[in-house]
């Protein structure tokens, strides 16, 4: 089963969950009503380090969720996990300092407000996930306004790349 956030990261080959953890709901209703194999989430991220391109396509099995006031001790989490490649939070990170040190401190790519829902709903059903997830801004300043000025290219390279490695 191939899914989307939705809203403008929709494809005719590709389930719309919602956007955020409120992804969770939805996959879960999915799941119970389509008994998936596997999982293949698609969608964006931005990203916390210029080392990365726009328009680089990244593969992740797993994410996180660590909030940005951990980077100033200002929150804690009871959840114990594992550090993986990808965050993932309700928000869109708008500072580029803060954004480079969860790359520098974690090793973060950078995030996508619905990763960590996906993967922990595909756990919880003991199902196989994986996400290509594809660069359309950092997370700066200008964040909100590059992704608006990039998805629909990003969308159609996601496409190809996915024909391309045989998903599609």
């Amino acid at each position: 089963m191939i899914i989307s956030a939705g809203i403008t990261e929709t494809y005719d080959w590709a389930t719309p969950v919602g956007v955020g953890f409120n992804a969770a709901i939805k996959l879960s209703e999915l799941i119970m009503k389509n008994n998936p194999k596997r999982i293949v989430f698609v969608g964006s991220m931005g990203l916390y380090s210029k080392d990365y391109e726009l328009f680089s396509i990244h593969r992740f099995n797993a994410a996180s969720n660590v909030e940005l006031s951990v980077l100033d001790d200002l929150s804690y989490s009871p959840i114990m996990q594992q550090i993986y490649k990808i965050n993932s939070s309700n928000y869109i990170c708008k500072n580029y300092e803060k954004a480079q040190k969860m790359h520098s401190q974690y090793g973060f790519i950078g995030e996508n407000m619905e990763a960590f829902a996906i993967f922990e709903t595909a756990k919880y059903y003991k199902i196989p996930a994986i996400a290509y997830l594809i660069a359309t801004n950092y997370c700066d300043e200008t964040a909100h306004e590059e992704y608006l000025k990039n998805y629909e290219l990003a969308n159609a390279k996601l496409e190809d790349y996915l024909e391309n490695i045989g998903i599609l």
